[in-house]
């Protein structure tokens, strides 16, 4: 079965407004087609190969789980008193340490969603935010400065193309679908303009190289 993957180019010329655009195929290959994109709020498909790799990621995860949690419990039994009760101790910190981690992420989301908005990009998703959002302030604003210049970069693209009356296009009308191993080696600039122009494709990657 073949994975259907919106181009909403016309999102990036307008400011915020998709319209329906090219296709995409399966991870690595490159494709053409003029097929509609799926309606908006459509729910998103998955192939069987798809499930099954999830279902098993899943299932491995889960059992790895459990393995480090019975490898901890009989590292902990052999400790003597003294050394549980100093164990207890440095994994109470780590749990502050964490929560504190998670509590800086969250907090942060606010901060970068309006960046983004200030810097011209409307309608963040939550997906955006994830993309940017880090523990530290100066890491998620460097981050979200580089989102804007690649989203800029686009919308000048698609602007230009438009005023020579072309219809805008990636590289004519072939699109590269990224595998997982060159989507783990791209850079930040690079993950970021996947993610705005195959979503989709970006959120699949995403998932897989968990």
């Amino acid at each position: 079965m073949e994975d259907k993957l919106p181009m909403n180019l016309q999102f990036f010329a307008e400011g915020g407004e998709p319209a329906n655009g090219s296709e995409s195929g399966p991870t690595g290959t490159e494709v053409t087609g003029n097929d509609p994109a799926p309606e908006e709020g459509a729910e998103k498909t998955f192939t069987q190969a798809e499930v099954d790799e999830m279902l098993r990621k899943a299932a491995a995860d889960k059992e790895q789980e459990i393995t480090d949690a019975k490898k901890e419990a009989a590292k902990y039994a052999k400790l003597n008193k003294e050394q549980q009760k100093d164990y207890d101790l440095d994994k109470a910190k780590q749990r502050a340490t964490e929560a504190e981690a998670k509590l800086a992420r969250y907090e942060m989301r606010d901060t970068a969603r309006q960046q983004l908005i200030d810097g011209g990009y409307k309608n963040p998703t939550d997906e955006d935010i994830d993309l940017i959002v880090t523990e530290k302030a100066d890491t998620t604003k460097a981050n979200g400065e580089t989102f804007l210049k690649v989203v800029e970069r686009i919308r000048q693209n698609v602007r230009d193309e438009l005023l020579q009356g072309n219809t805008p296009q990636i590289k004519g009308t072939q699109i590269k679908v990224p595998t997982l191993d060159e989507f783990k080696n791209m850079s930040y600039a690079e993950r970021v303009e996947l993610q705005s122009k195959n979503p989709q494709v970006y959120n699949r990657l995403v998932k897989q190289s968990y």
